[in-house]
């Protein structure tokens, strides 16, 4: 048989990759980090400090008490929040596209302010602006 060791990434180089790419790194479904509330914000705060850019605020499986602590992580740390439906097709009946398990819902600012800081990164100017001069 055959056996190839996985190469496995620090999470500064995972960010490192991503940015690299032209992406965004963001941390989805933080409350799988399956730690308590002080460990997840240590490591909520590595990661930040390894170039993270957004933290998921908004998801299917958070409880408002949940988005309440990720919407305060996110401030301290200056990450985007970001969410979503979780929708993955017909294996979670309570789930529809755009719309989570208790009415989860995304507002379409955090879309334009994912876009700004996505533009930010590229050194693109932001709709409606105008890119400066170079000397």
């Amino acid at each position: 048989s055959a056996y190839f060791p996985k190469e496995l990434l620090t999470p500064r180089q995972s960010i490192e990759c991503i940015h690299n790419a032209g992406g965004l790194a963001t941390l989805a479904h933080p409350t799988q980090l399956k730690v308590d509330r002080p460990q997840t914000q240590t490591v909520i705060g590595f990661l930040a400090e390894a170039g993270l850019d957004g933290l998921e605020i908004w998801h299917a499986d958070h409880t408002p008490r949940d988005s309440e602590f990720f919407m305060e992580l996110a401030r301290r740390y200056d990450l985007a929040p970001t969410g979503g439906s979780d929708f993955h097709g017909h294996n979670k009946a309570d789930i529809a596209l755009g719309r989570g398990r208790n009415n989860v819902r995304v507002p379409v600012e955090i879309l334009d302010n994912l876009e700004a800081r996505w533009r930010e990164r590229q050194g693109t100017p932001r709709s409606g602006e105008s890119r400066p001069a170079s000397a």
